[in-house]
């Protein structure tokens, strides 16, 4: 079967857009695609534990981070990532006539990972507010 492979550039662009949870994603579905599942599980881990070290941060971190810094960083690293490891695979995987992921795919999952990232950001930050207001940083006002 000929699966379409993501491009780096839309990796990184999702990572960006739409969290590291769909950054790593993407590394997930090409590496599924080539057939390499051990990495492709790896992947999807990887962005579940990122993404929720990066709400930690969001919750705790001082007032006035807004986190471009942190996104433009990681999206970076993780386009070098698949620039180093996957560019390869989709290069020969294209000039063996196989199918480009398409656009509308990364950013339809940019915009539900950052739908699945808010949602379980306001989740922890309320449970925080109601069982354990004294953790929160002072700007929480709890």
């Amino acid at each position: 079967m000929n699966q379409s492979l993501n491009s780096t550039w839309q990796i990184a662009s999702a990572s960006f857009f739409g969290g590291p949870l769909a950054g790593f994603y993407l590394l997930h579905k090409n590496y599924n695609a080539l057939g390499l599942l051990s990495s492709a599980k790896f992947f999807l881990k990887l962005g579940v534990v990122f993404t929720s070290l990066l709400v930690f941060l969001a919750i705790f971190a001082p007032k006035g981070f807004t986190g471009v810094l942190l996104a433009v960083i990681y999206s970076l690293l993780i386009k070098s990532y698949a620039d180093k490891k996957q560019r390869k695979y989709y290069s020969t995987h294209i000039e063996n006539g196989g199918l480009k992921a398409s656009q509308w795919q990364w950013l339809l999952i940019s915009i539900i990972s950052i739908t699945i990232t808010f949602a379980v950001a306001i989740s922890i930050a309320l449970l925080l507010m109601f069982f354990a207001p004294g953790i929160l940083p002072d700007r929480w006002g709890v």
